[in-house]
């Protein structure tokens, strides 16, 4: 099978939060190591040129670490996370339940820069797009969000970049996603993976407040042979 959950189904920890968590589920119940070292420094370069389209990536831990250290600044994964990725990488479907402060973003970042190129990552909120974008920009990782805090001139300018072929990952809002003229111009793209940040957002908005949330399902139709990734957390 190409789908692959870590976790339980959503549903299932949707009914069960407010309950102690039962010992065999896989994420929810893992203890983050609070002494996790990070290296002093990220690195200040634009890593879409370092890096180019690595097609013939290697999913092998001692690969996945190196980049992990080279972009991000860490030395090891977190629990769960070296798995969901090479999942993501290895074409499979993933939703992941991860604990608060897991390293989620993590999990579709980091795939984004091993494959060839554009990741669209859908996210809530604006801020948070600004934040993770910054973040990834300062590790030297070409990211870019189209949003309407951003003037008409901006968001026109990043996406001939994304067109160009020069933006690894894209953040788009549900509503600026699910638009026909968004997604078909997508579809001419080489998008090669597709993540639904705060996942279940679907769940708690898609009836009536952001009905662009239950529309996303519609992208398996346009992006058939893409990876999806669905990805939230305990809290």
């Amino acid at each position: 099978s190409r789908r692959s959950v870590f976790g339980k189904t959503y549903q299932q920890w949707k009914t069960c939060q407010n309950t102690p968590v039962p010992s065999n589920w896989q994420c929810a119940v893992t203890e983050i190591n609070p002494d996790r070292r990070r290296s002093a420094a990220l690195p200040h370069r634009e890593l879409a040129h370092k890096l180019g389209p690595l097609v013939s990536y290697s999913t092998g831990q001692p690969q996945l670490l190196s980049l992990l250290k080279q972009v991000f600044g860490y030395t090891e994964f977190r629990p769960h996370q070296a798995e969901i990725i090479r999942d993501a990488l290895g074409g499979r479907d993933v939703f992941a339940l991860l604990p608060t402060g897991g390293g989620k973003s993590l999990c579709y970042q980091l795939p984004a820069l091993l494959r060839s190129g554009t990741a669209l990552v859908v996210s809530p909120l604006i801020a948070l797009m600004q934040d993770q974008v910054a973040a990834l920009k300062l590790a030297g990782v070409a990211a870019e969000s189209i949003n309407s805090a951003q003037d008409r001139e901006e968001n026109v300018a990043i996406w001939r970049r994304v067109a160009a072929g020069e933006v690894r990952l894209l953040y788009l809002s549900p509503e600026r996603l699910m638009t026909e003229r968004m997604v078909g111009a997508l579809s001419r793209l080489d998008v090669q993976l597709i993540a639904i940040d705060e996942a279940h957002c679907i769940s708690e908005w898609g009836h009536d407040f952001r009905p662009e949330y239950r529309q996303l399902s519609l992208l398996r139709e346009q992006f058939t042979d893409l990876p999806f990734m669905a990805l939230t957390a305990t809290a």
